[in-house]
Parts: structure tokens; C-alpha cells; sequence
């Protein structure tokens, strides 16, 4: 990976931009990215696979699209996408309606990076802060 940060294709007449990315270094996971995300968020499944204990995790109220919901707050040590590591994401746990297994990559990971978003030639560039 160069230092110029990563690239993420995406197909230009798909409505929304998918992508995988590794969570705590071992579950390989599949994403939404959401600029309209204020927080990632990882689905049960997720979470369960991953050990993260949601039980007494602190519950935050949030916006989704289908309304406001009490979610568990989990913090990801890791989250890897395309090689590049961001360390210490804070994530809610959320099973988005109709879309099982997904997760949202939200600001909080993303404002790490400067975003391009090139929707012709399908492409998403994020370069580090």
C-alpha cells in the first residue's frame, strides 16, 4: 500500500459503496460506506464472533433510518480496511433491517481520512489525515 492512502472500486451505477474490512484482526466483514453515518456500526453477529460483550456494554440512544434505537456501545481494537489499520474504533452494534451480516463504515472512521469519491470511474480515495 502506498502512503497515498487506499482506494475502494466500487460499480458506478451501484446506489451505494460496499467494501469489506478486517475487524480486531480476524473477522473479515462486510461493509456499507456511509457518509450520512454519524458511527460505524457491526451487526450481533459480529459482535458475538468477535467476544465483544454487549451485555454490559454502555447503551447509547441513536438515529437510524427507521428511527431512534438503544444500541450497545463497543470500542474495535482494530479495523483493517484494504491493508490500511486504524486502531481503536468505537462502534454501536446494530442489525440493519433487511440487510443481516452488513455494517456501516461511518464518520468516525472515516473522518480519518480525506475523502474523493469519484462516481464515474467507480472509485472511492481515502488518503490519511
Amino acid at each position: 500500500l502506498g502512503s497515498g492512502g487506499l482506494t475502494i472500486r466500487f460499480s458506478p451505477d451501484a446506489g451505494q459503496i460496499t467494501t469489506r474490512a478486517v475487524l480486531n484482526r480476524r473477522l473479515d466483514q462486510p461493509f456499507v460506506v456511509d457518509t450520512g453515518a454519524t458511527m460505524v456500526t457491526i451487526p450481533s453477529s459480529a459482535a458475538r464472533t468477535l467476544g465483544l460483550d454487549v451485555h454490559s456494554s454502555r447503551r447509547q440512544t441513536i438515529m437510524t433510518a427507521g428511527g431512534m434505537i438503544e444500541a450497545p456501545e463497543v470500542r474495535l481494537e482494530a479495523v483493517e480496511l484494504e491493508g490500511w489499520l486504524e486502531a481503536d474504533v468505537t462502534a454501536f452494534v446494530v442489525d440493519l433491517p433487511g440487510r443481516p451480516g452488513l455494517g456501516l463504515l461511518g464518520l468516525n472512521y472515516l473522518n480519518r481520512f480525506r475523502l474523493n469519491v469519484d462516481h464515474g470511474a467507480g472509485e472511492l480515495k481515502l488518503e490519511p489525515r
